[in-house]
């Protein structure tokens, strides 16, 4: 069985996320980080992971500038989204360009 680059890109996340499961419930558990969780991923498939970290980055920043405090597990559920959603966008326009046979 051959198994693609992609295929092999898939597994070793889904590994990942096996191993680190417990440190991600903790990290996840305050429901406003599953909305930076989505927001870096909507940002990510629609743009690209730079749009992610900048939305990240520009959202904690008005959080400091507006009296709060610079929440870095914020930031990291949001460029994780974003990390999700760049290897989605990246395997739609692989498989729209097999699809298509460019």
């Amino acid at each position: 069985m051959v198994v693609r680059e992609e295929e092999s890109v898939v597994i070793l996340c889904a590994a990942f996320v096996r191993k680190e499961k417990g440190k991600m419930e903790k990290l996840f558990n305050d429901t406003s980080r599953w909305l930076h969780f989505w927001w870096g991923f909507g940002i990510a498939v629609t743009l690209t992971i730079v749009a992610s970290i900048v939305a990240a980055t520009t959202a904690e920043y008005k959080d400091k500038a507006h009296g709060g405090k610079w929440d870095w597990r914020d930031w990291v559920c949001t460029v994780l989204g974003g990390l999700l959603g760049q290897a989605v966008q990246v395997l739609i326009v692989c498989l729209i360009c097999e699809l298509l046979w460019i």
